[in-house]
């Protein structure tokens, strides 16, 4: 919302779900239960197995000083 446009755009749905889990991390087995879609899951399971949240200010580079202490 800070630039007015997607902070981790995507071409396709799997690559918006890889923008995503590079900055969260993978979810948890109990955690994917939990969204109750096989959809999901599914799509969840095909990523790579080690993928390791970033931080997101990595991501916010040119915001103000109060924004990426927000992110922390």
């Amino acid at each position: 919302m800070f630039y007015g446009k997607p902070l981790l755009p995507g071409t396709s749905t799997m690559n918006q779900l890889e923008k995503i889990v590079q900055v969260c991390g993978k979810p948890s087995a109990a955690d994917v239960a939990a969204c109750k879609s096989q959809f999901a899951a599914t799509m969840l399971q095909s990523l790579p197995q080690q993928m390791d949240g970033k931080d997101l200010k990595d991501f916010m580079k040119d915001a103000p000083p109060e924004v990426r202490a927000a992110a922390a």
